[in-house]
């Protein structure tokens, strides 16, 4: 009978041992998961290291040669002003190469901001489209989300395009909350000149916020998306006006000046 209860002892110490030891393990990965979402958020905004090499107004193009000497693959830089958005911007193979990886080329999982590997690198595209992940806090494309309000979207309507050897301003005309299976949105490629007007009037009327001042056709248009949080398949994506710029001044595009915004029902 002793035999027995110095058994049921050791099974019982046993027991509560295993216990114990899969509390810790289960303790150590939660820390670890959360230091793992925080290293996730940290990296995802610009770095210091990163943030040399950002071109301004008055020397746009050297810094964002010299990172290009680093990677081939950066091939611009995307401001868009009194937002979050403020990074380099490659493009890969496909649209996965750098969906988890950053301009170095070394993995992270809030990516980089790229370009569609079926658009011209140079931008000369009459319709481009940029990707990010929707991170918190603003970081990489997350200030997205935020063009869904009416006062936002009228707030936040300018930016800068950098490439090598030229600069350019972009103006925001148009939000939209669509999804990842919108063809006319996500193949830039089968957008062209002749038929850009199609994919300007899907803007139009799809649009949760549009400008008076809409584009016509003939116009270089930028897209930008990220993914909506609370729905696996959908996406926000904003759209703008690609203008030249040489020292501050413009060329062959109109500049104008921003319009009120309008709901897609109302009448222009």
């Amino acid at each position: 009978m002793w035999f027995l209860k110095k058994v049921g002892r050791i099974c019982n110490t046993l027991i509560d041992g295993i216990f114990g030891l899969c509390l810790c393990c289960l303790l150590l990965y939660g820390l670890y998961s959360l230091w793992d979402i925080y290293e996730v958020y940290q990296n995802a905004g610009l770095s210091k290291e990163l943030a040399q090499y950002k071109p301004d107004r008055e020397s746009p193009y050297e810094a964002l040669q010299e990172l290009m000497q680093i990677n081939s693959d950066v091939c611009a830089w995307i401001t868009v002003d009194d937002t979050g958005i403020d990074y380099p911007v490659v493009q890969g193979r496909d649209n996965t190469e750098y969906l988890n990886h950053d301009i170095y080329g070394e993995y992270l999982l809030s990516g980089s901001i790229f370009l569609d590997y079926r658009n011209d690198r140079n931008f000369t595209d009459s319709y481009s489209l940029l990707y990010g992940h929707h991170m918190n806090g603003g970081k990489m494309f997350g200030d997205l989300e935020k063009y869904k309000e009416e006062a936002f979207f009228s707030t936040h309507r300018s930016g800068m395009l950098y490439l090598p050897k030229q600069a350019y301003e972009i103006e925001i005309f148009a939000f939209i909350d669509t999804n990842a299976h919108d063809k006319l949105v996500f193949r830039p490629n089968q957008t062209t000149w002749e038929n850009q007007g199609q994919l300007l009037d899907y803007i139009a009327e799809k649009a949760l916020w549009r400008t008076e001042e809409y584009p016509q056709g003939g116009e270089k248009i930028l897209g930008m998306s990220t993914c909506d949080s609370g729905n696996t398949d959908g996406r926000y994506v904003i759209f703008a006006r690609i203008i030249d710029t040489v020292e501050g001044g413009k060329e062959d595009a109109v500049h104008q000046e921003s319009g009120e915004i309008s709901s897609p029902a109302s009448d222009d």
